[in-house]
Order: C-alpha cells, then sequence, then structure tokens
C-alpha cells in the first residue's frame, strides 16, 4: 500500500502466525514456501510500530518462533522485476501458432517436456498466491480410454490422445462462500500458460471442456482418486501433431467487438 501504515494486517495476523507454526511443524512441509512465509513475518515486524499495544502479544509470538533471517522473497519495486525480450509480434505469432489440435502422432510425450510446461503454468497469477490446482498427468494408453470419454467433445478423437492433462482446483485454500468461483479463474489462468508453453515446446494441445454435472463428478472423482475438495476444471489433450490432421478455422472476433472503453474519448 502507498503509503504504508505504520500499523496493518490486525486482522489476520494472529492467524497468519498460528498457520505458520503449524506449517512449520508439519514433517515434509514444502520448504520453500517456509522460506517465503518466514521472510515476510520477518518484513512485516521490522516495518509495523512495535510499540503499539495491539501488537504486543503477536510480537511475542512471532519472537518464540525464532525467525532472524530475512531472504529476498518480500515485495519488490516494479523496476527490480524480471525482464524478458519477447515483443507483442513474437507474442501474437505464438498465440496463432497454438491452435486446438485433435490429431497426433503416435509418439511418447516425454514427461520431462510436461514437467517444463507445469514449471510455466505456476508463474500464473492466482488470488492471494494460493496456487489452488495441480495437474494430473494421464499418458497410460488404459487409462485415457477410461478417462477421455467423460468429458464432452471429446467423441471421435479420444482414441488418439497420446498425453491427457487433468486440471484439479482446490476448494480449501478458500474457506469463505465468496471465493468459491476462485478456482475456477486461477486454475485456467494456469491452463493457458500450460499450453502457451507446450507450444513453445513443439507439443500441441486442446483444451477440453468439463461439463461439471453430478453424475459425472462422482466418476471423474473416483477415476482419478480425487478428495471431497477438490474439483476437475478441465482437460488438455497434449501432444505431437500430425502434420495432415486438420485444425478447424477459429474466426476471432476484432477487438473493437470485445472492448468497451470507459470515461469518454482519450
Amino acid at each position: 500500500m502507498r503509503p504504508r501504515r505504520s500499523i496493518f494486517a490486525l486482522d489476520y495476523i494472529g492467524e497468519t502466525l498460528k498457520i505458520f507454526e503449524l506449517a512449520r511443524n508439519i514433517e515434509g512441509f514444502n520448504e520453500k514456501e517456509l522460506i517465503w512465509a518466514s521472510a515476510v513475518l520477518y518484513e512485516y515486524f521490522s516495518v509495523v510500530d512495535s510499540s503499539d499495544k495491539r501488537l504486543k502479544k503477536h510480537i511475542l509470538h512471532y519472537e518464540s518462533l525464532g525467525i532472524s533471517a530475512a531472504s529476498n522473497t518480500v515485495p519488490y519495486k516494479s523496476v527490480e522485476r524480471a525482464k524478458h525480450t519477447v515483443s507483442y509480434a513474437e507474442l501474437a505469432q505464438l498465440v496463432k501458432a497454438r491452435r486446438s489440435t485433435r490429431w497426433y502422432l503416435d509418439k511418447v510425450v516425454p514427461r520431462k517436456l510436461i514437467q517444463d510446461a507445469v514449471y510455466i503454468a505456476s508463474e500464473a497469477p492466482s488470488a492471494c498466491n494460493r496456487q489452488a490446482f495441480r495437474f494430473i498427468c494421464i499418458d497410460d494408453e488404459s487409462a485415457i480410454s477410461k478417462v477421455a470419454k467423460l468429458p464432452g467433445g471429446t467423441a471421435g478423437f479420444l482414441d488418439n490422445i497420446p498425453c491427457l492433462m487433468a486440471v484439479i482446483g482446490d476448494h480449501s485454500a478458500y474457506l469463505e462462500f465468496r471465493d468459491r468461483h476462485a478456482i475456477y479463474i486461477d486454475s485456467s489462468l494456469a491452463s493457458m500458460q500450460f499450453m502457451l508453453a507446450c507450444e513453445t515446446l513443439g507439443l500441441s494441445t486442446c483444451a477440453i471442456n468439463w461439463p461439471e454435472l453430478k453424475q459425472l463428478d462422482k466418476r471423474i472423482t473416483s477415476a482419478l482418486n480425487l478428495p471431497q475438495h477438490e474439483r476437475v476444471i478441465m482437460f488438455i489433450a497434449v501432444g505431437y501433431s500430425l502434420p495432415e490432421g486438420g485444425i478447424p478455422y477459429s474466426s476471432k472476433k476484432e477487438s473493437v467487438q470485445l472492448l468497451t472503453f470507459l470515461g469518454g474519448d482519450k
């Protein structure tokens, strides 16, 4: 915030400290996340007005945790962001190249490439950086045949999918009813980055709609062994495109059809 107040986050700093302490005591908890959380807490207690009585119990709790070192995983200035060399024209060329592909070569998709694409997906924005999504890679032929027939839109090419990604949203990251749709936004942002990454790796993709229907949800939850708090958001077919395979022409709307400016002429 600008300007930053001398006292802030009183509504949730106590809960944050409790959750951090619990997380730190969980065996195998992600070390990278703990370092990030430690740095943020260190920064917070370094900048707030420690003389404020409302913070006293929280300061004591924080000091009992023994967080004594900071890292570079704290908010930074916009000018310090990572630099890129991708031009608008290059990006436009990439998005035009990525088209929904349904016909693939009979060729195994290396798992390393899937991992690389998921890394790019992980850089997508998510609400409060909760990253309430994950990917399940299905590259076993019998499993693909079983799962690919469940969503709509796969008739005719489901036996030609060498790799099928299930994008999973995690409701447990959002406790408020008002956030019930956040997993769909977060997962979709990550999915588009995944598909663009695949294109740069020589892989073609096809986003497959998942109709959220009660009976289908039961079947897919069982097939993928999902806990109750997780939902399938969509599927993505991945593979090496068949050179002679058909690609549907997609006429796109003009930007003037999609864009409205508010505030009068500029």
